[in-house]
């Protein structure tokens, strides 16, 4: 490439690259209504991070039975929460204090920590509804009589994604899936309502509260075998409706559901900021021991690992549904880590051909073929890793592995891809392209 428009292009690409910073980490008035907040501020911050909301749930008076394993109930508590697509929470179990002193003679009180969202309210009144499912049916509107007395009639109940209706509106469905005995019972009774020249109407109860009303007549077309899809204007209300139905509510009634208090994060109000200032830290510890170790290629490798960070953090505003929390500031830092091991492979791949007596332009382009496989064996490798953690796991170490596995995929293009083009931009402005590329010829 000539040294014009090596200059030409090399200049653009900076000029992107720092529009691509600025836009990153600088916050601005543009005169306008809602101020500009860059890509860092965008970033969904998690409970951790960015605190959220408490609930303090108190034993009712009604309750006929104490507590008498506690801890059943936070697991209970936390696996709704996780179905309910909530990764970073707290959930204890706590005595009341009086006087200072703890109380051990009172009854446990629960504390949830967690992010506040839109739905937030509606999905703790859901996660601590108390009494158990049950069905009412009839041949009117409305019914009041009970079906399925003395047996469970709910086989399962999940979030089936979204639908649209006549009139073009979005609904979302839950599949509800009765037991054998209670689909043969209902079918029964469709078909009795049907032989008199009826409709048949069913309702869904949760304790006392209405989940499902029975003003709709349903009937055997409804059911896609043992299924029926039951609709809900929202997404968070169908996802609620199926833990209902699919778990039932809490042997134990507790008040204290309505009454948020809100809640600083756990690791302190500037913890997102010292994140931030962790990963430049990097970046500028990361420079320096390139520019000492491989001299001049420490520019190409600077401004490539430059371009992940960027590229990384935009990407945690760019695809739907991830939350940021300290497990993704571990996982993003790992996946810093491993783009500037694959920078370290390659410039030490190139000089090894040019100490073996190969051109400049030939160890440059053996350089990269020899470390592209080691490079993309460790991309492989950690995208797995990541994969698995993400199938596996919950809560914090879920955010890691979002992070990680993202990080993995554009450290892998970082590497083999951004380096090359900032190094075949670079080399044509460089007087002793040897020198620049820690090339040390072996004499004969």
């Amino acid at each position: 490439m000539k040294k014009g428009k090596a200059i030409t292009l090399l200049s653009i690409v900076c000029v992107l690259l720092a529009a691509l910073f600025v836009m990153t980490f600088a916050r601005f008035s543009v005169g306008v209504k809602d101020d500009y907040i860059s890509i860092v501020g965008a970033i969904d911050l998690d409970y951790d991070m960015a605190g959220g909301v408490a609930y303090t749930l108190e034993l009712d008076e009604d309750n006929d039975e104490e507590i008498t394993d506690i801890d059943q109930v936070v697991e209970t508590l936390e696996s709704r929460m996780e179905a309910l697509g909530y990764s970073v929470y707290s959930v204890t179990a706590i005595k009341p204090i009086v006087n200072g002193v703890e109380a051990k003679d009172l009854d446990y009180q629960i504390r949830i920590c967690v992010k506040s969202t839109e739905s937030i309210a509606s999905d703790i009144q859901t996660i601590t509804a108390y009494g158990t499912v049950s069905f009412v049916g009839g041949e009117s509107q409305n019914p009041t009589t009970e079906i399925f007395v003395d047996e469970n009639a709910v086989e399962s109940a999940s979030y089936s994604g979204s639908g649209y209706d006549e009139g073009g509106n979005e609904l979302y469905q839950v599949g509800l899936t009765l037991t054998e005995s209670a689909y043969n019972e209902l079918m029964e009774s469709i078909d009795a309502a049907t032989a008199n020249n009826a409709s048949y109407y069913l309702g869904i109860k949760l304790g006392d509260a209405v989940v499902m009303d029975g003003s709709t007549a349903i009937s055997k077309d409804a059911f896609s075998g043992r299924t029926v899809y039951i609709t809900n204007q929202s997404e968070a209300g169908a996802k609620q409706l199926a833990l209902q139905l699919s778990t039932g509510g809490l042997a134990y009634k507790f008040n204290g559901a309505d009454k948020p208090m809100a809640i600083t994060a756990p690791i302190g109000k500037t913890g997102a900021m010292m994140a931030g200032i962790t990963v430049f830290a990097l970046l500028v510890c990361s420079a320096i021991v390139f520019f000492v170790k491989y001299k001049g290629y420490g520019v190409v490798a600077t401004l490539s690992l430059l371009t992940f960070i960027l590229v990384e953090t935009a990407m945690m505003v760019a695809v739907p549904g991830i939350v940021f929390s300290i497990g993704g500031i571990i996982g993003g830092i790992l996946a810093s880590i491993l783009c500037a091991d694959g920078l370290t492979m390659i410039v030490k791949r190139i000089s090894e051909e040019g100490s073996n007596g190969k051109t400049v332009k030939s160890a440059i382009k053996t350089g990269y073929k020899r470390a592209l496989f080691p490079v993309l064996n460790t991309s492989v490798v950690s995208g797995i890793v990541a994969l698995l953690l993400f199938a596996f796991t919950k809560g914090v170490i879920k955010t890691f592995a979002i992070a990680f596995g993202i990080g993995a995929v554009v450290s892998f293009l970082t590497t083999v891809l951004v380096s090359r083009m900032f190094t075949e931009l670079i080399l044509p402005l460089v007087k002793n392209k040897e020198k620049f590329l820690n090339i040390k010829r072996e004499e004969a």
